[in-house]
């Protein structure tokens, strides 16, 4: 016999002798057992009472803690209705899209917001319902209208004065100079 079946027949040999071997479990079947033996029906009645006060005891709590809970809820939607119309839409709206310290960094008129409002609703797709926009735009004009925006309006109406006077005025020459042209023409022409 060569050295290649004597190492084929070792291998199946080694295994039957491995599995030939008793196999012992590293813990007994005490092991599995609990230590406190309930041998008399006192000690069980005692162990039993004990685990009906825990159940009594942890139902107590959740029931707690649920009414806690109940409590909570009830004060927050108590808060939320005492908030302004405007305030809560303003947070109920505006925030799908973006956070409010966007809003809180600017100010502006009464008509920006407004402006602001309606192109959120028409370009952007503000989900608003009739009504909504002018009292979201009512609230921010209270909370973030400010002066610096009533200067820039006053400059802007001031800037727009002196250009409807200036032009006003050249468009005034303009016809008195047609009027002089159109009166030379026609003593010229008599």
């Amino acid at each position: 016999m060569g050295v290649a079946a004597f190492g084929r027949a070792l291998g199946p040999l080694a295994l039957l002798t491995v599995l030939a071997l008793p196999a012992h479990a590293e813990m007994s079947g005490d092991d599995y057992r609990s230590p406190t033996v309930l041998s008399s029906p006192q000690e069980r009645a005692k162990v039993a009472e004990e685990l009906e006060a825990d159940r009594l005891r942890l139902s107590r709590e959740a029931e707690q803690q649920q009414e806690s809970q109940a409590r909570a809820l009830a004060l927050q939607r108590q808060r939320e209705q005492q908030r302004p119309l405007g305030e809560r839409l303003l947070d109920a709206k505006c925030t799908r899209c973006h956070s409010l310290d966007i809003v809180r960094s600017q100010s502006k008129s009464a008509l920006g917001w407004r402006w602001t409002v309606e192109r959120m609703r028409w370009w952007h797709g503000a989900a608003l319902e009739k009504g909504e926009a002018g009292v979201i735009a009512r609230q921010l004009v209270q909370t973030r209208g400010a002066a610096r925006s009533s200067i820039w309006f006053l400059a802007g109406a001031g800037a727009a004065g002196v250009g409807v006077l200036f032009f006003g005025i050249r468009r005034f020459q303009g016809r008195r100079v047609s009027a002089e042209n159109h009166a030379k023409f026609n003593t010229k022409g008599i």
